[in-house]
C-alpha cells in the first residue's frame, strides 16, 4: 500500500484500542469487563475483539452509555443475525465488487458539520431484482465498522448521505427498506447523527409514507430531504471539493481512485491484524 493512501492518512492520529481502553474511567473499566467475562462465560459461535465490545458499550440503548445489561442483548441478536448474513470475519475481498459498483462508497475526508464522516450511498445503482438484500447488507455493515474503527465514529457517530439522482422504483423494495433501516437504527453499534436525502424525485412523498414507519421518531428527526445546491449548508468547512464525489456539482473526489484506495487501506489493515494475531472478530 502506498504510504501516499488517503484512508491511511485520515487514520494516522488514532489512539489505538488499547489506549483507549486504558483510558477509560473506573465505571467504563468494569462495563467492559462485564460485558466481556458475560459474553466469554457462554459458548459462542463468535468472538469480539475489544474494540468492538466498545461499539456495543458506546451504543448502549438509552441515555446513559456504557451499561452492560443493556449492551448485552443488542450484542447477542447481533451475533446471531452476523452468523446468518456471514459478516463475521469478513475481509474486503468478498465485498469489493460490490464497493467497485459504487452503491456504496466512503468519500475520504468529506465531513459533516458536525466533524463526522460519512457514508455515501448512491441508491440508483442498486437493483432488488438484480442483487440480493444480504449482498447489500454485507457491505453495509462493512463500510460502517470501517466508519466504527476511528474512535470518533465509535464513539460519536457517522453521518450518512443517499444521492437520489437517476432514482425510481425499480430500485426500491419493502424488504429491502425494512433491512437497511434495521441495521442503521441499532442492529450494527452505529449511531446515525445526520441522514441527508439529496435530490429526491418530486413524488418521493410516496416512498417517505412507506419508511417513515420503519424509523424511531429520533432516527427521522435526523432525516433531512434537501437540494444538491443546499449541501454546503451541512457539510464541515473543512471538507475540501476533493473529499466531495464527482457527481455531486463541485465534488472532485475520483470515486474509482478512491474506492481502489480503499481496497488497498483495508486489505493491509487486515494483514496487519492477522499478522498480530489479533483476537476476536471486528464485525
Amino acid at each position: 500500500m502506498s504510504s501516499d493512501n488517503i484512508f491511511a492518512k485520515l487514520r494516522t492520529n488514532e489512539r489505538s484500542v488499547e489506549t483507549q481502553v486504558a483510558s477509560l474511567n473506573e465505571a467504563e473499566r468494569a462495563a467492559l469487563d462485564e460485558l466481556r467475562s458475560k459474553w466469554e462465560s457462554k459458548e459462542r459461535g463468535v468472538s469480539f475483539a475489544d474494540e468492538m465490545l466498545l461499539r456495543f458499550l458506546r451504543c448502549s440503548p438509552g441515555s446513559k452509555k456504557f451499561v452492560a445489561s443493556k449492551s448485552y442483548p443488542v450484542m447477542k441478536k447481533f451475533a446471531e443475525w452476523g452468523e446468518k448474513l456471514g459478516v463475521h470475519g469478513m475481509r474486503v475481498e468478498g465485498v469489493a465488487k460490490e464497493l467497485r459498483e459504487k452503491v456504496l462508497f466512503v468519500p475520504p475526508g468529506m465531513l459533516s458539520k458536525d466533524a463526522h464522516e460519512f457514508l455515501y450511498m448512491r441508491p440508483a445503482r442498486y437493483f432488488p431484482a438484480k442483487t440480493s438484500v444480504d449482498e447489500l447488507l454485507q457491505t453495509l455493515v462493512y463500510v460502517l465498522a470501517h466508519l466504527t474503527e476511528s474512535e470518533k465514529g465509535s464513539r460519536e457517530g457517522v453521518a450518512f448521505m443517499a444521492n437520489m439522482a437517476d432514482w425510481g422504483w425499480s430500485n426500491f423494495s419493502l424488504s429491502y427498506a425494512k433491512s437497511f433501516f434495521d441495521t442503521v437504527q441499532g442492529r450494527f453499534p452505529v449511531r446515525i447523527r445526520l441522514f441527508l436525502i439529496v435530490d429526491p424525485p418530486s413524488w418521493f412523498g410516496a416512498v417517505w409514507r412507506l419508511i417513515r414507519p420503519m424509523m424511531t421518531k429520533d432516527f427521522a428527526e435526523k432525516v433531512k430531504l434537501v437540494k444538491g445546491s443546499e449541501l454546503p449548508d451541512y457539510l464541515h468547512p473543512n471538507s475540501p471539493a476533493e473529499a466531495i464525489p464527482d457527481e455531486i456539482d463541485g465534488g472532485l473526489c475520483d470515486m474509482d481512485a478512491a474506492i481502489e484506495e480503499f481496497i488497498a487501506y483495508r486489505k493491509q489493515r487486515e494483514n496487519e491484524r492477522e499478522l498480530a494475531h489479533s483476537r476476536g472478530s471486528l464485525i
